[in-house]
């Protein structure tokens, strides 16, 4: 069944995953799914969000149903799209680091790694704003847009460490986006490249 913006009494079309459409109702957020359109869930819209200016911000991840709403002059929201659960508040960009299962949040110089119930486990706060890109393989990825530089962060505790030796030079390569099998999308100057490894599972556990 075809959805239609003009059928929604004033709603929007927000988006559409898996199968799954969204869409504002009043204050409040409606997914509905299949040829039938059968409602999901509905949420309320957190103070701050406008729902004539709601949209996904970024990427909707696939491999946990996760994605960033927003709509205002402010932060959004970190929503799960399989049942309507908000899974943090101040948002605009997250990635699942699937390694250790850790939700990383970001705003703004602030970055923050959630386990499975969205408490908070870190906090890394940032110089600079920062541009978040991606995690995966227990590292989050970020840059400082006014230095050109990448900031790597510790998704076990959000320590930074240092991604390269910093006695050899070369182009800088920026992973961009992490499968949940650690495969990633990694970013060489003008050119994109697939790069596939075995997970380490004790990567930065040993003594």
């Amino acid at each position: 069944m075809l959805l239609r913006e003009e059928e929604l009494e004033g709603g929007r079309l927000v988006a559409e995953h898996l199968g799954t459409v969204l869409h504002t109702e009043g204050e409040e957020l409606v997914a509905r799914h299949g040829t039938a359109l059968a409602e999901l869930w509905r949420t309320p819209l957190p103070d701050g969000l406008d729902p004539s200016a709601t949209q996904i911000l970024g990427r909707i991840d696939t491999t946990t149903d996760l994605a960033v709403l927003g709509g205002g002059d402010g932060p959004g929201i970190l929503l799960d799209l399989a049942d309507g659960r908000v899974v943090a508040e101040g948002a605009r960009a997250a990635a699942h680091d699937h390694g250790l299962d850790v939700t990383v949040v970001a705003d703004g110089a602030t970055v923050r790694g959630l386990d499975q119930d969205g408490e908070e486990r870190w906090r890394h706060r940032d110089p600079e704003q920062l541009v978040f890109l991606t995690a995966g393989e227990r590292l989050a990825y970020a840059q400082r847009p006014e230095e050109g530089t990448l900031v790597v962060l510790d998704t076990s505790q959000g320590l930074l460490v240092n991604p390269f030796d910093a006695d050899l030079t070369g182009p800088l390569a920026v992973p961009e986006l992490f499968s949940a099998d650690a495969a990633t999308s990694v970013y060489v100057e003008t050119t994109r490249y697939l790069v596939t490894t075995t997970l380490d599972e004790a990567y930065g556990l040993r003594d």
